[in-house]
């Protein structure tokens, strides 16, 4: 499940972005 925890990490990354803009 190595996959979808990076797909994970990667959307919580953006959000991460969106938020701080």
């Amino acid at each position: 499940m190595q996959y979808l925890d990076n797909v994970s990490s990667h959307l919580v990354n953006l959000f991460i972005y969106f938020a701080n803009d």
